[in-house]
């Protein structure tokens, strides 16, 4: 299987971001030296991984889609988009190394315009997509311009902030849920409309808080993301329990990976509200964010990922070469940070050893994860 550039720069992007966010762990729990230069980029971890990775990602995947149909309108601003994105975000990176602040403004306003130009293509895609996934994709992106703004000039409240950062890819999986519902079966397609509504609500109170140090407000945006998660798994549970029936397995490794996904992030956002209106002196933030980011984020692309890698790069998919390794190391991960967490918490020990392993499971997962779509791609 042929990768093209964009796939290698966001892999590299994505690789780079949980080494650094692994190595972020050592710093804090252990006494352990660890290099200057990687200590010193460690906090870029999130934002390699959802602006670096997962957009471009998304952006690629759009260009992808677009050679399957018959009207390619939007190729062009697509393209454009995804260099701007790629363009800005290293010269972030370089301008963090140089800590100069003129080249982050530059930057921001690269990826800015990037964002803004994604938005259109999306506009000219009105006809092509489901009307309520058109509008949560619109709302996950105005999230991200917002992940952008706050990147440049820094939040009030990293709380919200770090919500913020997670809403924007999971409302855009979400969107991306409902368009394939168009192809499903379903009495009650009805309650899709409350998505939107639900997702736009959360992402304007987001950017509201941001700029404000209010920490507790952030138990608004999550029990609106956690109803929409909540009726999502709700219409989504008749196409779960539709894929384990139809024996293929293929359609049974999805629906694991669906299940688990709503699963952990309706878990996740819980503990948000959790966090924020109860045990705000518990360190359980972390809990909530790797529920959302590993739990949802990173089962969904562990799911639609053999598909959808497969089918950018003009492959055939050869299910039965799909196991799950992959899935058996990103949730083991998981469980692993969660236990870490709730031990350092208790004051047992064992967290800093919980920590390291949950790490090196979560980077073992991917090229396991790369491995096994690359021999099942025909």
């Amino acid at each position: 299987m042929e990768t093209k550039p964009p796939m290698i720069i966001a892999i590299l992007l994505m690789i780079l971001g949980v080494i650094l966010g692994f190595t972020r762990q050592l710093t804090l729990f252990t006494t352990r030296k660890i290099p200057t230069l990687i200590n010193q980029y460690s906090d870029l971890h999130s934002s390699l991984i959802i602006i670096g990775f997962i957009t471009i990602l998304i952006m690629y995947e759009r260009i992808a889609g677009l050679q399957l149909m018959t009207s390619q309108e939007g190729t062009g601003i697509l393209k454009n988009s995804l260099v701007l994105t790629i363009a800005g975000y290293i010269l972030y990176l370089l301008t963090e190394s140089y800590k100069t602040i003129y080249g982050v403004y530059i930057s921001g306003g690269i990826l800015l315009i990037a964002g803004l130009l994604f938005i259109r293509y999306l506009t000219l895609m009105t006809a092509h997509v489901d009307k309520n996934s058109y509008h949560l994709s619109l709302i996950s992106i105005i999230a991200y311009l917002g992940v952008i703004y706050f990147l440049v000039t820094g939040s009030k409240n990293y709380t919200s902030y770090s919500l913020l950062l997670l809403a924007y890819p999971l409302l855009f999986i979400l969107a991306e849920r409902i368009e394939l519902s168009k192809f499903i079966p379903h009495k009650n397609k009805e309650i899709l409309r409350t998505a939107p509504v639900l997702g736009g609500l959360s992402t304007v109170i987001l950017i509201i808080l941001n700029g404000v140090a209010y920490m507790q407000g952030t138990a608004i945006p999550a029990a609106l993301i956690l109803t929409t998660l909540a009726t999502m798994y709700m219409f989504e549970s008749i196409n779960i329990k539709r894929l384990l029936k139809l024996g293929k397995w293929l359609m049974k490794y999805q629906a694991i990976h669906l299940t688990t996904a709503y699963l952990t992030a309706i878990a996740g956002m819980a503990t948000y509200i959790l966090f924020t209106l109860v045990l705000p002196e518990l360190p359980i933030l972390d809990i909530a964010i790797h529920l959302v980011a590993l739990g949802f984020i990173g089962n969904m692309l562990l799911g639609h990922g053999p598909a959808v890698l497969t089918t950018i790069e003009g492959k055939n998919l050869d299910e039965e070469r799909i196991n799950m390794y992959p899935y058996m190391l990103l949730n083991g991960s998981l469980v692993l940070r969660v236990a870490a967490d709730i031990s350092k918490i208790a004051g047992i020990s064992i967290f800093t050893q919980l920590y390291e392993i949950s790490g090196l499971l979560i980077i073992l997962s991917i090229p396991v994860f790369l491995v096994m779509v690359r021999k099942a791609a025909k």
